[in-house]
């Protein structure tokens, strides 16, 4: 079975962890999965909160008695 590992050369560890960077130019953080040891980042994971949010308000509005 094949393992990950982090793609940095001097690294290469095997252990990863969800983080949050902040871009230049934006308000709200995004999150990232990254190496655990050094850092450096694998990917950006969606953020579902703002969805999770209005799907929250419309589920509300739809068990409203009329």
């Amino acid at each position: 079975m094949a393992y990950p590992k982090c793609p940095h050369p001097k690294c290469e560890a095997r252990f990863f962890e969800v983080g949050e960077v902040l871009p230049d130019g934006r308000q709200d953080p995004v999150q990232v999965l990254q190496c655990s040891r050094c850092g450096a980042v694998l990917g950006v994971l969606e953020n579902l909160a703002p969805v999770q949010r209005e799907l929250a308000i419309l589920r509300s509005l739809l068990e409203k008695p009329q």
